[in-house]
């Protein structure tokens, strides 16, 4: 009479099986990391274009803190300039000083943990209530208007507002885009790639996360804001 696998001896039997988990093992490991080359890269895009879905929403509540300062201020904006443009709204009380309000000057991809070193503050709230003059350089997230002594751009951003950039992101910190708004309050994007392929930005700038801003800036858009004082 045959063995057939039913009687096979017990250790032939274990053996069989062992072998044929080794294979599944393989099969599977093969098929994750198939999955992981063609999956990985859709997965980081996907990361950060949610990232610069937060940010703009995050300008769209500034811009509606904005507005309502207009409102408070005979439709007169700020008149600080650079960061202090926008963190106006918090020197003069205008907006409600909590925790939630502090970190909306703060792109939630570069928050304030990652700017402010521990010895300036230990937290948002404290940083942003205990001094204006400290606020430095970079120590925010956006970059606000700024004229750099050019009055006519106070006229235009009144009479065209969405041919002014008021806000934009301080760094490359979304990866792909840079986020910017204009006086209308509408957001828009620029491709960092494009950047790199218009000589704009170097592959160092993006490396290390810079992005140049102010009037020299070879980025028509961000001609118009900086994050320094």
């Amino acid at each position: 009479m045959p063995k057939t696998l039913r009687t096979l001896p017990r250790r032939g039997l274990n053996a069989a099986r062992a072998g044929f988990t080794l294979l599944e093992l393989m099969a599977v490991i093969m098929i994750i990391g198939l999955l992981g080359a063609f999956l990985l890269p859709n997965i980081t895009d996907a990361f950060r274009s949610a990232g610069t879905s937060a940010c703009e929403a995050n300008m769209r509540e500034l811009y509606r803190m904005l507005t309502s300062y207009k409102a408070a201020n005979g439709g007169r904006w700020p008149r600080y300039e650079g960061q202090r443009f926008i963190l106006a709204m918090w020197k003069e009380g205008e907006i409600e000083r909590s925790e939630k309000n502090a970190k909306r000057f703060f792109c939630p991809n570069l928050q304030f943990e990652e700017l402010v070193p521990p010895e300036e503050a230990e937290d948002v709230l404290e940083y942003l209530t205990e001094g204006w003059d400290r606020v430095g350089p970079q120590f925010t997230s956006y970059a606000g208007f700024f004229t750099n002594g050019d009055r006519s751009l106070w006229t235009k951003l009144k009479n065209a507002p969405a041919q002014v950039t008021i806000l934009s992101d301080a760094q490359i910190s979304h990866g792909n885009d840079i986020v910017y708004m204009t006086g209308d309050g509408e957001v828009h994007r620029l491709k960092v790639q494009e950047l790199l392929d218009a000589g704009f930005l170097t592959e160092q700038d993006v490396e290390e996360g810079y992005l140049p801003l102010g009037p020299d800036s070879p980025i028509e858009e961000l001609r118009t804001v900086s994050n320094d004082l």
